[in-house]
């Protein structure tokens, strides 16, 4: 059995390339059909799926699946607050 390995993106400030690292990181692990996923602990501003999920799925031909949603963004929160 193989263990389950993650990368862990941070950044302290908004607009600084987290969501494009991650959706090329996507798209290289994906081209390489290594099973890999997107998960954002935390978003607020909206209840609803964050744009970054969307874009960093788009990027790597990953097809939203809104069964998942609660998987990949645990914490979604209306109150826009960094």
């Amino acid at each position: 059995m193989t263990k389950g390995r993650s990368i862990f993106i941070t950044a302290t400030d908004t607009g600084v390339g987290k969501t494009l690292i991650s959706g090329l990181l996507l798209q290289f692990l994906a081209g390489r059909a290594i099973n890999c996923g997107y998960q954002k602990w935390a978003s607020s501003g909206s209840a609803a799926a964050p744009a970054d999920l969307a874009s960093c799925l788009r990027k790597a031909d990953i097809p939203p699946d809104p069964q998942l949603l609660d998987l990949q963004v645990p914490y979604r929160f209306d109150f826009p607050g960094s």
